[in-house]
């Protein structure tokens, strides 16, 4: 299959990729303004993003073989078998996101705080940022394990935004291989593909 007929038919495919950035940014806006909505219910919809979001990808997966396809079918799988998991388990899904993120920033402040120490005994000058860095990644943990809802609400916060601006560029993506496919030079090829 040559490039070109390639390049068309991955145009013709414009909608899948509109549908995925329509969900991303629908699902941003319901994680930052959606007041009252409980982490849970949250976790829920994120599930059924998810869910939607890994079957689109391994449809994709399967027309566009030839490509990356292998590696978007195990998108599309770790995508289906994650939002269902979600979806079943909500409170539990956040309660280990925000427990894992409160951890991981712990730990890394540790392993930060030891290397400045390690540093310093060594005569490294710059020593002090990154026990600066590690101070702050252990404040960070101690604050959310303190208050474990507060870093819920800011993942939320922050989860939405990502999803926007992820959807606003599959969306103009998904535009932009509507405008080739109306491109003259791929008239030719009309017949051939698909």
């Amino acid at each position: 299959m040559s490039v070109i007929t390639l390049q068309v038919r991955n145009n013709r495919l414009w909608w899948l990729v509109l549908i995925r950035g329509i969900g991303a940014i629908l699902f941003g806006i319901l994680a930052m303004f959606w007041p009252g909505v409980t982490l849970s219910l949250l976790f829920m919809i994120f599930g059924a993003y998810a869910v939607l979001d890994g079957i689109v990808a391994f449809i994709t997966g399967l027309i566009f073989r030839g490509t990356l396809w292998g590696w978007v079918l195990v998108q599309g799988l770790v995508s289906v078998a994650l939002g269902l998991l979600v979806f079943r388990y909500p409170d539990n899904a956040a309660a280990l996101f925000v427990i894992f993120l409160a951890a991981w920033a712990l730990v890394s402040g540790a392993v930060q705080a030891y290397a400045a120490f390690r540093l310093k005994s060594a005569g490294e000058a710059n020593w002090v940022w990154v026990l600066v860095s590690g101070v702050l990644s252990l404040l960070f943990g101690i604050y959310f394990v303190i208050n474990p809802l507060t870093l819920a609400k800011f993942l939320l916060v922050i989860t939405g935004l990502f999803a926007v601006l992820l959807g606003v560029v599959l969306v103009a993506g998904a535009l932009r291989l509507r405008t080739l496919l109306k491109d003259p030079r791929f008239e030719i090829l009309e017949g051939s593909v698909l």
